[in-house]
């Protein structure tokens, strides 16, 4: 069995506020479910994402969508530079629900906030930003 999947408690599978994604998604499947959210949650584990950047995270940012995200891993350091959202510690189940309490308490700043910052992830994500860093120039 694949011991980095956590599973979800019954109360949120029951949830209205909540939707579990279970099943592999069409790309257009996909882009309304992202474009229709108000946060996306990463509780990624650190040994697998402490040097790796999500596909979605970088859509998040892009989108101005704010992130909950596990700490000290490359996406503290996305969301850092050019996104917004919430960190939580490594495998801390009440630190992730706080850090969820808080985004729906303030989530139209956090929006706001994603928002703002969506032309640094733009520069950040261009081709001219990869060009740059592929010929070694700041």
């Amino acid at each position: 069995e694949d011991e980095s999947k956590l599973l979800p408690s019954p109360q949120l599978e029951e949830s209205d506020l909540v939707l579990f994604l279970t099943q592999d998604l069409t790309s257009e499947e996909y882009d309304t479910y992202l474009t229709q959210s108000d946060c996306i949650i990463l509780p990624y584990r650190r040994q697998a994402y402490y040097t790796r950047l999500s596909g979605i995270a970088i859509e998040a940012t892009l989108l101005g969508i704010p992130l909950i995200y596990t700490e000290d891993t490359w996406l503290e350091d996305a969301v850092s530079q050019y996104g917004a959202g919430l960190g939580v510690e490594n495998e801390n189940p009440i630190a992730l629900a706080e850090a969820i309490s808080e985004m729906i308490k303030n989530i139209d700043q956090y929006q706001e906030i994603a928002q703002k910052r969506v032309p640094l992830a733009q520069s950040y994500h261009s081709s001219e930003h990869f060009l740059s860093c592929l010929w070694n120039e700041s």
